[in-house]
């Protein structure tokens, strides 16, 4: 799942399947929440905690390559600048077809020898 972050002009997309480890720890310490509660009802936009979306909106604007701290003056917006869009994948037939693979099938036994 992706979310689409726009604040006025500006937008940010945040890969959900693209977050690391060390990216959830951090957003785990700078929230005081666990990552399942930062996690919680992100498929629901209706029901999100406050503290969670300015943490995955840090995040979406973090990998783009802004530099800016989590309680630093950009990261304080209005609810009315800020729009959320949760961004679905959509599953083509191209995308659900796979390439056959182009290596040769070859067997490889293993033996060993035993002195």
């Amino acid at each position: 799942m992706s979310i689409r972050f726009k604040l006025g002009e500006s937008e940010w997309m945040l890969d959900f399947d693209t977050i690391k480890v060390d990216e959830s720890i951090e957003l785990c310490k700078l929230t005081g929440y666990k990552w399942g509660q930062l996690c919680k009802n992100f498929d629901n936009i209706g029901e999100l905690d406050a503290l969670a979306v300015k943490a995955f909106f840090w995040l979406a604007r973090r990998k783009s390559g802004e530099k800016l701290a989590f309680d630093g003056e950009a990261m304080n917006f209005t609810w009315s600048q800020l729009r959320l869009e949760p961004v679905m994948a959509v599953n083509t037939d191209q995308d659900t077809q796979q390439a056959p693979d182009p290596t040769p099938a070859t067997s490889k036994t293993s033996t060993s020898q035993k002195r």
